[in-house]
């Protein structure tokens, strides 16, 4: 189950890490210090085994591939982050307008509920339905849909009965 709350607050956060991805990659793009070398750029001049013969070469071999790894998981993490906002993103779409301006001021803008349902000109009991609406929609949307839970998707935790509860209405049940 999908802990929508709290993937509805971190989508901010989210926003700014795929801004910062992005940014990395073009980073590690600059720093290529070999840009027409590939990972078998000179397979000709080897030495004793099969290694690279100059200290130059077996430099540029691991410039090389290690440049290639950590842009390749850039390249990953970016399109987890691009998967997850998108899944927020087309789920906000599902919702009518009432419901996405109540999610965009609590989550995206920060407001307090009081704050917001006097923006939105409702009685604070009618804003909660509404919220509470919009958020059983967001999951509903969510969960229906065939999502691929990735490490970037806040799961509820399953929570733990209470001992003393059992006891109660085990013994309601025998008086």
């Amino acid at each position: 189950m999908i802990d929508v709350k709290r993937l509805l607050y971190g989508h901010t956060k989210l926003i700014a890490a795929l801004a910062n991805i992005h940014r990395s990659i073009a980073q590690v793009n600059k720093k290529r210090r070999y840009p027409g070398c590939t990972q078998q750029y000179n397979d000709d001049v080897r030495g004793i085994g099969g290694l690279p013969v100059s200290q130059t070469e077996r430099f540029a071999l691991d410039n090389v591939m290690n440049v290639d790894e950590e842009r390749q998981q850039y390249e990953w993490d970016a399109e987890e982050h691009e998967y997850v906002i998108g899944l927020v993103k087309s789920a906000l779409e599902a919702l009518d307008d009432r419901q996405r301006e109540c999610i965009k001021l609590c989550y995206f803008q920060g407001r307090e509920p009081v704050a917001a349902s006097m923006m939105m000109n409702l009685s604070l009991s009618h804003f909660y339905h509404v919220h509470r609406t919009a958020i059983a929609d967001i999951e509903k949307c969510l969960n229906d849909g065939n999502i691929f839970m990735n490490r970037l998707i806040p799961v509820k935790k399953p929570q733990k009965r209470n001992k003393n509860a059992r006891k109660r209405t085990a013994i309601s049940e025998v008086s």
